[in-house]
């Protein structure tokens, strides 16, 4: 439960912070949204095939561990980001989206990818180090 609410701290923290910088609460949202994604796909898709919400019982599920070097890779969400960049380019490029929805789309995924690298690269590296424990 500690990283839940660590999680949903900082979430909350950067999406205010992004929301103040930036004028535009979608960054700020999509940080605070890539802040949990990783724990959304390990527990979340993990618990509704083990149709259980209990945490000892997600983290003994066959799905839970692939899905958590999935989810907490940084790379993953990375590949994933400058896929869906392409698109947004390339949709630009055939007069399908304007330069404001083609910048929009591509801040919003990179706010995504921060809030994932913070998530996988500081917050869980932190937890490891203090051995389970937040401080």
């Amino acid at each position: 439960m500690a990283g839940l609410l660590t999680h949903l701290i900082i979430s909350i923290a950067g999406m205010i912070i992004i929301r103040i910088i930036t004028k535009k609460w979608t960054y700020g949202l999509s940080f605070g949204i890539g802040q949990l994604a990783p724990d959304l796909l390990d527990f979340g898709v993990t618990s509704i095939f083990a149709r259980s919400l209990k945490p000892s019982i997600i983290e003994i599920h066959d799905y839970f561990y692939p899905l958590l070097m999935f989810g907490h890779n940084p790379i993953n969400w990375m590949i994933i980001g400058i896929a869906i960049m392409i698109l947004a380019l390339t949709t630009y490029k055939l007069n399908k989206i304007s330069k404001n929805t083609m910048i929009t789309i591509i801040i919003t995924i990179v706010a995504f990818i921060i809030g994932t690298a913070v998530h996988s690269e500081i917050l869980d590296k932190i937890r490891i180090l203090t051995n389970n424990r937040w401080i």
